[in-house]
C-alpha cells in the first residue's frame, strides 16, 4: 500500500470513527437529569457515618469531652467494627444496584452494544473490501478506533462487568481482528 493510500486509510478510519461518535450523540440523546445521584436512598437506609458524626459531637472542641485522641480512637474504633464495615457493603450494594436502575446505565448499555455492532460490522465490511485497499483498511481502521472508543465512552457501564465477562469482550474483538486482518491482508497478498 502506497503513502497515498496508507493517508487514506488513516484519514477513513479517524472520520469514521468521529462520524459515528457524533452521529450516536446527535440520534441517541443523553437522559436529561444524566449524573442525578441514584444513591440517596441508599444513603438514608445505610447511614454508616452516624456513628462517627458522634464521636465528633462526644469530642468536640470546645466541650468538656475534648479530646484529639479521644475522638480518633472512637473513629477507628468504628472504623473497625463489623457493624460499620457491613454497613459499608450493604451501601455499597444498594447504591450499585440502585444505578442499574438508572437512566444512566440504561444510557451507557445501550451506547455500548451499538458501538460495539458499529464496530464488528466496520471491521467485516473493512475486510470484505480487499478489491479496495485504502478504502477498506480505512473503514477496518475505522472499527478498530470505535471498539476502543466505546470503552471509553461507556466505562460507566463497562466497570460493572466482571473481569472474565470483560476478558471474553476484548478477546472476542481479538479474534475477530486476527481473523478478518489475517483474511484480509494475508490472503490480499498470496493473490
Amino acid at each position: 500500500m502506497g503513502i497515498a493510500k496508507t493517508f487514506l486509510a488513516i484519514g477513513i478510519a479517524v472520520v469514521l470513527t468521529i462520524f459515528v461518535a457524533y452521529g450516536l450523540y446527535a440520534l441517541y440523546e443523553m437522559p436529561t437529569h444524566y449524573g442525578a445521584y441514584y444513591g440517596s436512598e441508599c444513603q438514608k437506609t445505610y447511614d454508616c457515618n452516624k456513628p462517627i458524626m458522634e464521636c465528633e459531637k462526644t469530642y468536640e472542641y470546645g466541650t468538656p469531652n475534648y479530646s484529639a485522641e479521644g475522638r480518633q480512637a472512637c473513629e477507628q474504633a468504628v472504623y473497625e467494627s463489623n457493624s460499620f464495615k457491613s454497613c459499608q457493603e450493604l451501601y455499597k450494594t444498594c447504591t450499585e444496584n440502585a444505578y442499574k436502575q438508572s437512566p444512566e446505565y440504561k444510557f451507557a448499555r445501550n451506547n455500548f452494544f451499538i458501538l460495539i455492532i458499529v464496530a464488528i460490522i466496520c471491521i467485516i465490511a473493512g475486510s470484505l473490501l480487499t478489491m479496495f485497499e485504502g478504502i477498506g483498511s480505512g473503514i477496518f481502521g475505522g472499527g478498530i478506533l470505535i471498539f476502543i472508543w466505546s470503552l471509553i465512552y461507556t466505562y460507566s457501564f463497562w466497570q460493572h462487568f466482571g473481569k472474565p465477562i470483560k476478558l471474553g469482550a476484548i478477546g472476542l474483538i481479538l479474534v475477530l481482528l486476527i481473523f478478518f486482518g489475517w483474511r484480509k491482508l494475508e490472503k490480499g497478498q498470496e493473490k
